[in-house]
């Protein structure tokens, strides 16, 4: 059994990548606004990612986990960072009012991404082709 102390997480938000290939999981760090990354199948590797400046109240990992989506309290910025090495790749913008975002979801070959959010929206964003090729490139090193 293996436990990880976190900010404050009322949610209790965390993720946990689908693949069989490699076991990925991402949580709240003790510090406000860093994810903490695990890859478990590389001798708990661990990769922390400051991720926002205010707390991040959701996070999703893709398919093979190669890929992590943050999104903070201000709800306004969606950023999806490489696991392997804690490299932000993309920023998306959902809109200038706060809100508060419940989930992010990738699809299953990291082609898009959605959020939806209490303003009662979903947003489905293309994830840029270069993004999905650089979480490749770092998932075979």
């Amino acid at each position: 059994m293996e436990s990880f102390d976190t900010s404050p997480n009322p949610r209790g938000i965390c993720a946990m990548n689908g693949s069989k290939e490699m076991c990925v999981f991402a949580s709240p760090h003790s510090k406000e606004g860093t994810i903490q990354v695990i890859h478990f199948d590389r001798a708990n590797k661990s990769v922390l990612i400051n991720s926002h400046l205010s707390p991040v109240t959701a996070l999703a990992l893709n398919q093979d986990g190669s890929l992590l989506a943050t999104a903070s309290q201000k709800g306004q910025i969606i950023r999806i960072f490489v696991t392997e090495t804690g490299q932000q790749i993309q920023e998306l913008r959902r809109g200038t009012d706060e809100a508060d975002i419940i989930s992010l979801a990738f699809d299953p070959v990291s082609k898009y991404i959605s959020c939806s959010s209490d303003k009662g929206t979903v947003h489905i964003f293309s994830i840029r082709n270069d993004v999905s090729l650089a979480a490749t490139t770092h998932k075979q090193l």
